[in-house]
């Protein structure tokens, strides 16, 4: 790699950090729930605290401090802290798989996981595929990218 080319990526990745925006998860581990939150990069936003309120209230998390979750927020140290209880009986994501009656074509539906439910990873995904006894024309590619980034409800 060219001296150039090495400063121009080291001066993009430096000024993508920068202007990167906090960030945070509430996560479900043994019916309790754990709040991390990010820092932003120097240009980037913080957090607002009132965000996490809101989720919390989504996710119907109880037992939690409004005054902890921005003390939290606040700090931005990437930390797992307990924040309360999780309601409900966590339910990972699943998919429907629909198959056309000539057998040619298969579907996928993909439902979200409820009260912090895991999503499934890409080996979840083929394996319920090999299950309905699809084996060829399977898109891996498209199959890793929804066990990242997950579209709920449309069918692949």
């Amino acid at each position: 790699m060219s001296d150039s080319l090495k400063n121009f990526t080291d001066s993009l990745l430096k000024d993508l950090e920068e202007n990167e925006n906090g960030f945070f998860k509430i996560e479900n581990e043994d019916g309790l729930a754990y709040l991390s939150v990010f820092p932003a990069g120097k240009k980037g936003k913080p957090v607002d605290a009132k965000e996490i309120l809101r989720r919390i209230e989504l996710f119907q998390i109880t037992e939690s401090s409004p005054i902890s979750i921005k003390e939290i927020a606040n700090k931005s140290d990437g930390l797992t802290h307990l924040i309360g209880k999780w309601p409900g009986k966590p339910e990972s994501s699943r998919i429907e798989i629909e198959i056309s009656e000539d057998r040619m074509k298969a579907f996928l539906i993909f439902h979200p996981p409820k009260y912090g439910g895991k999503i499934l990873n890409s080996e979840q995904i083929q394996e319920s595929i090999r299950e309905r006894g699809i084996k060829f024309g399977i898109r891996n590619e498209v199959l890793n990218l929804l066990s990242e980034e997950p579209e709920y409800g449309k069918k692949f």
